[in-house]
């Protein structure tokens, strides 16, 4: 499968937060976590995606769509980002990224090996990598049994030769309580300046 990656980002980015980080780092018990402690109306919204993956009990609740489907939302410019990775296709729908336009904060699970690209064409955007010690990513990857040795030792030595990429804003150690990770990414979120609604400075959306 090609490694290709699609950006359709309004504003270069602004107020879009990507999550990224190898395999076993936490990212999806990460964002289900910050849904759980957000309060109601929170101006921060989580994104869901778009996988030709099928739903795996206990993994993450995205959207299933099958090979043609995703052909489709490509040759209808349904999708805002789109990447292939993995022996999977991704998506983020434009409507995830709707809240942009009313100030808010929207977060998508995104990938590492594609977030330079991203920052290029979204120079606005925040990274945020996700990431856990050695053992605990192999330790995770072992439970959640999707690979086989060969393609596990493939994603742990991935997962240890890259750092932080450049123009990251923030790197969380996902190696203890997932409590801890997402208390010290909503303390960074709320360092953040607040976003103000272009209909509220009297601009167009």
């Amino acid at each position: 499968m090609s490694d290709r990656f699609g950006v359709d980002v309004p504003a270069e980015g602004a107020g879009l937060i990507y999550v990224m980080g190898p395999s076993g780092a936490g990212k999806d018990t990460l964002l289900g976590r910050l849904r759980a402690m957000l309060p109601p109306h929170a101006p921060l919204h989580i994104a869901r995606r778009s996988l030709t993956r099928a739903v795996q009990p206990g993994g993450e609740a995205h959207e299933h769509v099958a090979e043609a489907e995703m052909d489709g939302l490509l040759a209808t410019r349904e999708l805002a980002l789109y990447w292939e990775a993995n022996g999977c296709r991704y998506g983020i729908r434009s409507e995830e990224l709707a809240p942009l336009a009313q100030g808010r904060w929207v977060v998508v699970n995104g990938s590492r090996g594609h977030w330079a690209t991203l920052h290029a064409a979204a120079p606005k955007a925040l990274g945020v990598l996700v990431q856990a010690d050695p053992e605990v990513l192999a330790q995770r990857l072992a439970r959640r049994g999707r690979e086989d040795g060969a393609a596990m030792a493939l994603r742990l030595q991935r997962a240890t030769s890259l750092g932080a990429p450049p123009g990251c804003a923030l790197v969380l150690d996902n190696s203890g309580p997932i409590e801890r990770c997402a208390e010290r990414f909503l303390s960074w979120w709320h360092s953040l300046p607040v976003r103000v609604p272009a209909a509220a400075l009297g601009r167009p959306q």
